[in-house]
């Protein structure tokens, strides 16, 4: 099973477009001048013809009142709810490198080299490295779709708190045991301790 990624940014725009309305502003304009943001960043995201951020979304959703989890993928309540993606605030957020390594460490437990994860992402592996290496940020649809084949936690990969085998709406139930998620949550969790004090003697 694969996400779409048109569909994915289609329906992030329209709950955008929707909720927008929802909150009394009739123009695109009204609300990017509100707020003081670009318009031509906002109207991309809200027409689909530009891929969102995580970082743009928690940022709406705090202009509008909103969950971050119903922006970025639907539900039943439009509201914050006690969830660990709606607490989430820009300065929870891990830095590019931060991200690409806990992304690494998942993917390299996982078993895979990138060039396999790459085919199961579905990702160019250019892409795969640029992120695991903190040159780029990751976008919205290259998030889900790695904590969707790695079966991780998008909070844990954004912030690097919580448990990164807490699964979220797109990811598909694990077929582990108790006791194996246990020793998968350890090996991650040693491996990126590793990189941290390995991190510090270089410095």
């Amino acid at each position: 099973m694969t996400i779409n990624k048109s569909q994915l940014i289609s329906e992030i725009a329209k709950r955008l477009e929707m909720v927008r309305k929802k909150c009394g502003y009739k123009s695109r304009r009204a609300f990017a001048i509100t707020h003081g943001l670009k318009l031509a960043t906002y109207r991309g995201h809200e027409l689909g013809e530009n891929e969102v951020s995580v970082s743009e979304i928690i940022i709406y959703a705090e202009k509008m009142k909103i969950s971050t989890t119903w922006i970025l993928l639907g539900g039943d309540s439009i509201y914050k709810e006690n969830n660990d993606l709606d607490q989430v605030k820009l300065d929870d957020i891990g830095s590019k490198n931060e991200i690409g390594k806990r992304l690494e460490i998942s993917r390299k437990v996982r078993g895979y080299s990138r060039i396999g994860f790459s085919k199961a992402c579905f990702i160019d592996v250019t892409t795969i490295r640029t992120h695991e290496t903190g040159i780029s940020e990751i976008r919205v649809f290259n998030l889900i779709s790695y904590c969707f084949v790695l079966d991780i936690s998008l909070f844990w990969l954004l912030t690097g708190k919580g448990n990164p085998l807490e699964h979220h709406k797109f990811t598909q139930p694990s077929e582990l045991e108790p006791f194996q998620l246990s020793e998968e949550i350890f090996r991650i969790q040693r491996k990126l301790k590793e990189i941290s004090i390995s991190d510090k003697d270089q410095k």
